[in-house]
């Protein structure tokens, strides 16, 4: 997590970067299947960033943006 101005950037990175995160309507009695609609709910701006080790593909970065609501709009 780091913090530039008026927003806060949340990471987090693993080393499997075939298994990319997808947007999946949970039933309601499954335990998981919410999180990227949770992160598009709350956050500005959101994404995936592929980690490279020179020309080796090691993982990948999920990310999200968090801002105050009125300046979710604005211009980053």
């Amino acid at each position: 997590m780091t913090v530039h101005g008026d927003r806060v950037v949340v990471a987090v990175r693993d080393d499997d970067p075939a298994r990319r995160p997808y947007h999946r309507q949970a039933g309601p009695d499954e335990e998981s299947g919410r999180g990227l609609m949770l992160v598009r709910n709350i956050s500005c701006e959101s994404g995936v960033t592929l980690v490279w080790d020179g020309l080796d593909l090691t993982g990948k970065r999920v990310w999200f943006v968090l801002r105050e609501q009125e300046s979710c709009l604005a211009p980053a």
